[in-house]
């Protein structure tokens, strides 16, 4: 029996998302064999995964649109797959975009749980393997960088593909900084939305005082995130990688829901500066009905955001450290469905992912994942 899982978009974070489906599908079907086409760049991030068989590259051009059935009459690629009444099409294109787009912002489901209730298998936190060779490159260039320096070693991811997502401000930053090494913490400065200019980053890092483990490849990344004591991250795919390398997480949130995104991870943790916000309705997840401002929002970053003061940051940190995982709220977290342990069925079309006329494929093709 063979799964060829869809996923032609890219994003770190998303695609560290769908890994799960790879492993639910070999749980419910041992010795099934799974095959993943990615958008060209993410195949060194696939390969990560322990439950991915093969792995084939789609070029942004040569990709399908969003709400477009695979049809090997028109993608060549799915062509080429060379699918037969044994292969289940497992398709992840539009599953969490379509729920978030439906629900107007009103995101209840993590995009864990929207990939695997497509594909039919249970929810688990997303696990992906480090390489041996990335592993030690990450600890040498370490020990090169800090010496016989000790303390905890942070790692600041504080920007998002989008402003929004972002904690801007590049006195918020170096305020962290210093406060973290006052407290003997080591720094690591990861990649940016800013690294289409180059020197930015490395500027920031330097005054920050954080080594910049910047445009790494994605095995030197998960190495890196990982030797972390933890990372302080926003709403991007540093956050979902620690998550699936065990990395304690304390994540900034604005316009989308930290509740929500921590799900998966046991050991995340999340904070917002939270309280009302004149015509934001938080979390906004970019939709204008709920108070979201191109113009403002798109580039002054989220309010909800710019409220996150250095200090508080700071304390939030260390009280995650001293935990040695997340979370740090005195309350417990709203049961999930990694505590239920559900599994879920086929959806039917309409359930989650379709809208008329737009999204004709809810979830798996042929067979399904009965």
């Amino acid at each position: 029996m063979r799964f060829v899982i869809l996923r032609e978009a890219g994003g770190l974070g998303d695609v560290v998302r769908t890994f799960p489906v790879a492993r639910g599908i070999k749980a419910r079907f041992p010795g099934a064999r799974v095959d993943y086409v990615c958008l060209a760049g993410y195949e060194r991030l696939v390969a990560l995964s322990q439950d991915v068989d093969s792995c084939v590259a789609v070029g942004l051009g040569a990709r399908r649109k969003r709400d477009e059935k695979p049809d090997p009459a028109r993608h060549g690629y799915v062509a080429q797959l060379g699918a037969d009444d044994h292969t289940t099409l497992v398709d992840l294109f539009c599953p969490a975009y379509r729920h978030e787009v439906l629900t107007d912002g009103a995101v209840t489901l993590d995009r864990v749980e929207l990939f695997c209730r497509a594909a039919g298998v249970e929810p688990t936190t997303p696990r992906l393997a480090v390489p041996e060779d990335a592993a030690r490159r990450a600890r040498g260039e370490l020990r090169s960088a800090f010496g016989d320096r000790g303390g905890p070693l942070v790692g600041l991811a504080p920007y998002a593909t989008h402003p929004a997502r972002s904690w801007l401000g590049r006195e918020r930053m170096i305020g962290l900084g210093r406060a973290l090494a006052a407290r003997g913490c080591r720094l690591v400065f990861f990649h940016s939305w800013k690294c289409r200019r180059p020197g930015r980053d490395e500027a920031l890092a330097s005054e920050v005082g954080a080594f910049p483990a910047l445009r790494l490849a994605w095995p030197l990344l998960a190495a890196y995130v990982r030797e972390c004591d933890l990372v302080v991250s926003v709403d991007t795919g540093v956050f979902h990688l620690a998550g699936a390398v065990g990395t304690s997480t304390l994540g900034l949130f604005g316009s989308t829901s930290g509740e929500v995104m921590r799900r998966p991870y046991p050991t995340h943790a999340a904070m917002s500066a939270g309280g009302p916000s004149p015509g934001c309705d938080a979390p906004c997840y970019g939709r204008p009905s709920r108070g979201y401002s191109p113009e403002v929002c798109g580039r002054a970053g989220c309010e909800l955001m710019r409220r996150l003061a250095a200090g508080e940051v700071t304390e939030a940190a260390c009280a995650v450290l001293a935990a040695g995982r997340g979370p740090v709220e005195t309350k417990p977290p709203a049961e999930t469905v990694y505590q239920q342990r559900r599994v879920y069925p086929q959806i039917a079309s309409g359930a989650i992912c379709a809208s008329p006329n737009k999204c004709p494929h809810p979830g798996p093709t042929r067979a399904g994942l009965r």
